[in-house]
């Protein structure tokens, strides 16, 4: 929201909308409950179900039902799509911090610098060249964000 001159305040992006009215309050809580369910609630969901049959992630019934979201990682990592998933919320999240840029790129920064320790900590891929070229992207998060 923006206050163009007078003391309400407008969407930046349509300021026909005012701030406070309540057309504008209705569509906040329906953004916010969106961006709970699709970014928080739905990955999380398969996860929930693997950890529920994580004795018999290898079995061929729990594989045809599951196996395309932990294909291609090691069995102590069958979680880590969900792990991807919510790296992707944090960087959008971080990248949209309402602060000044120097703060958000060191937000993004610490975040890149994160992410790539854990990916080493966990190696969560069976195939070397996939493992290498997700820790090639992390750091390169890291140098994009610590050299803007």
């Amino acid at each position: 929201c923006t206050r163009p001159g007078d003391c309400s305040r407008y969407l930046l992006m349509d300021t026909s909308v005012e701030c406070s009215s309540g057309s504008y309050w209705a569509m906040f809580w329906v953004c916010i409950a969106a961006l709970v369910w699709w970014a928080l609630l739905v990955p999380l969901l398969p996860a929930l179900l693997m950890f529920r049959h994580r004795q018999a992630l290898h079995q061929e019934r729990v594989f045809k039902a599951y196996g395309w979201f932990y294909k291609g990682y090691r069995w102590p990592a069958w979680y880590w799509e969900t792990m991807v998933n919510y790296r992707k919320f944090s960087f959008i999240l971080a990248a949209e911090l309402p602060v000044e840029e120097v703060a958000r790129l060191v937000a993004l920064s610490m975040l890149s610098a994160c992410t790539l320790v854990l990916h080493y900590a966990v190696q969560p891929y069976t195939f070397l060249l996939i493992q290498e070229l997700e820790d090639l992207v992390a750091i390169g998060c890291c140098i994009y964000a610590g050299a803007a």
